[in-house]
């Protein structure tokens, strides 16, 4: 029984257990967290099967493994994934009887040919979640075309990599520009924005081009920043966006709202129907402007106040060279038609006109698109229930202005 201890004794001696920490960086140097991390045997080879996995620390690339027991000249392999998501980075390690060993693992190795930088949460103390942040590249030229060339998710501590700085036309420059996406936690909270050296620049004529030497040199990184309404307040400003080429309704617009010192206050797209609304805003005065690509996108200033708590009448048009916002005048109600009122709205098949009745004389009906353009008029006689088709209109906004003996009073419908 002794010389069975013994041998217990030296053999637990001879193989104590093996930590082994991994640090894993990339180029700048900065460690990097939340990647997975791997360890396995050489499995050529006799030896202990050890599969052991692990993801580096919120606060810095280090894994910590222990191993079981080692046979001396073990060889055994510790690997991550690159940053292209494809290939390993993996570092060969042999056992020599040292039972402290370390790795280190650098990824998302950029070259001077190629394209990286880092995404950042209003600074440079803050990133996105893991493979939360898209960073798109754009191509502006001189005639102020801008066309998509690629994108590139961010990995999990909020870098980026292209490989190839991408081909740009003659006469053209590299524009960067990120967003978060819609899965994202903080989707709500932080606005897209463009690169511009150190800042951000929220539309596209103000991005800075990125150079292919200025890419070769340093990191682009890009600064989304952070929508400042912290405590919210009692006022709604909202409209709709139309575009004056086709007459129909503008979905998927992005437009933002800052207060005048261009401070980012939120942002948000237009719906199916071309419908927006930034709500809970203190009272004040506002930017609302949008970000389309090759028109000219001038701010509109709004105000709210006590005397005027909300603004629902904002049309924001689209043509060739511009996206420009205008609030809406002539949509008033006479105090004789002020208890007349229209439902579904939004509308279906049929528009209603509730309490017209009550008012004396005939009616004229006008349908129009809030460019102006007539869509169907219609007469009602005295006491006549006033019914609309509108089965065969498109989707989108429009205006129904109603004329009587007692004045007139205009709608705004939504379709």
């Amino acid at each position: 029984m002794f010389l069975l201890a013994m041998l217990f004794c030296l053999s637990t001696w001879s193989y104590s257990q093996v930590t082994i920490n991994v640090i894993v960086t990339n180029t700048v140097p900065d460690t990097i967290k939340g990647v997975r991390v791997y360890v396995y045997p050489d499995t050529s080879v006799p030896s202990p099967v050890f599969p052991l996995q692990t993801d580096t620390t919120n606060i810095g690339g280090i894994a910590t493994f222990v191993l079981p027991s080692l046979p001396l000249n073990t060889e055994f392999y510790v690997s991550t994934l690159d940053c292209d998501s494809v290939n390993f980075i993996i570092d060969t390690l042999t056992y020599t009887g040292n039972n402290s060993m370390g790795s280190n693992l650098v990824i998302c190795v950029v070259t001077p040919d190629s394209l990286a930088g880092y995404v950042y949460l209003a600074n440079d103390s803050k990133r996105p979640s893991p493979q939360q942040a898209m960073v798109y590249m754009i191509e502006k030229c001189a005639n102020n075309t801008v066309n998509y060339i690629d994108s590139v998710l961010t990995d999990t501590n909020g870098f980026y990599l292209v490989d190839d700085y991408p081909d740009i036309d003659p006469g053209c420059e590299l524009l960067m520009h990120a967003r978060l996406l819609p899965s994202s936690p903080e989707y709500a909270k932080y606005l897209p924005a463009y690169h511009d050296s150190g800042k951000y620049a929220l539309m596209w004529l103000g991005g800075k081009p990125v150079s292919k030497a200025m890419a070769g040199r340093s990191y682009v990184n890009l600064i989304l920043p952070e929508a400042i309404n912290p405590t919210g307040g009692p006022s709604t400003i909202g409209g709709y966006a139309i575009n004056t080429i086709s007459g129909g309704a503008n979905p998927g617009k992005i437009l933002m709202i800052t207060d005048m010192l261009d401070i980012p206050v939120g942002y948000t797209y237009t719906d199916s129907r071309g419908v927006f609304s930034f709500g809970n805003l203190p009272f004040g005065s506002y930017k609302i402007f949008g970000d389309i690509w090759q028109k000219d996108n001038p701010p509109l200033t709004v105000t709210v106040h006590a005397d005027h708590v909300n603004e629902y009448d904002i049309i924001f048009t689209e043509n060739v060279i511009e996206f420009k916002g205008r609030i809406a005048t002539g949509i008033t109600a006479e105090e004789a038609l002020s208890d007349i009122r229209l439902y579904p709205n939004p509308v279906t098949d049929y528009i209603y006109l509730h309490g017209t009745n009550t008012v004396a004389g005939s009616k004229t009906i006008t349908l129009s698109g809030v460019a102006g353009n007539i869509i169907q008029q219609m007469q009602f006689a005295d006491e006549e229930q006033v019914v609309i088709p509108a089965n065969h209109i498109a989707p989108g906004i429009y205006l129904l202005k109603l004329d009587t003996e007692a004045g007139s009073s205009t709608f705004r419908v939504i379709k």
